[in-house]
């Protein structure tokens, strides 16, 4: 059975697992840098916060719950993100037909994208075992469970991918 494109009247287009894994990888880096950035100044600024004598108690209350909860809501945030970026590759990848033969290309590049991913989870496991950093990844329990683990699970991600993309299709 021939399967077309869902958002395109061409079915003559060439898989991109590379391109979407990459995507994925450089997406995740950067969203999970900002967060251990963004919680380490929303902690400075409660402190600031706490000790200015001239803010309100009831905000001083209100801005240290939301830091307290910063890390819990933006751990989850990184997790949703993970799960939504591999299903919309997913579903990406089954509506282009590609070839089989392109299966052999895409295993060489994805071989450069893992040494590339390699190097941003070192630089990732690196920035945040800094002096200033640590308390503030000790309150993302989830990615920086993911970030140790990293090469396992974007393999895994990676070849659902593949199988999506390569299974399956007919030549024209």
């Amino acid at each position: 059975m021939k399967r077309r494109s869902l958002f395109s009247g061409s079915s003559k287009r060439k898989g991109n697992v590379f391109v979407e894994s990459i995507f994925i990888v450089i997406a995740i880096f950067i969203f999970a840098i900002v967060i251990i950035f963004g919680n380490k100044l929303s902690a400075d600024i409660d402190e600031q916060i706490q000790q200015d004598t001239s803010i309100d108690n009831s905000t001083k209350e209100v801005f240290g719950e939301l830091n307290e909860r910063h890390g819990d809501l933006f751990d989850g945030l990184f997790l949703t993100m993970l799960v939504l970026l591999w299903i919309g590759a997913m579903i990406s990848a089954w509506t282009i037909n590609s070839h089989p033969i392109f299966f052999a290309i895409m295993i060489f590049l994805l071989i450069f994208g893992f040494i590339v991913f390699a190097v941003l989870s070192n630089t990732f496991i690196e920035i945040t075992a800094s002096e200033d950093l640590v308390e503030a990844s000790e309150n993302f329990p989830i990615t920086m469970w993911f970030w140790n683990h990293s090469l396992l699970v974007i393999t895994f991600i990676v070849a659902s991918i593949l199988i999506t993309t390569y299974t399956g299709v007919t030549r024209e």
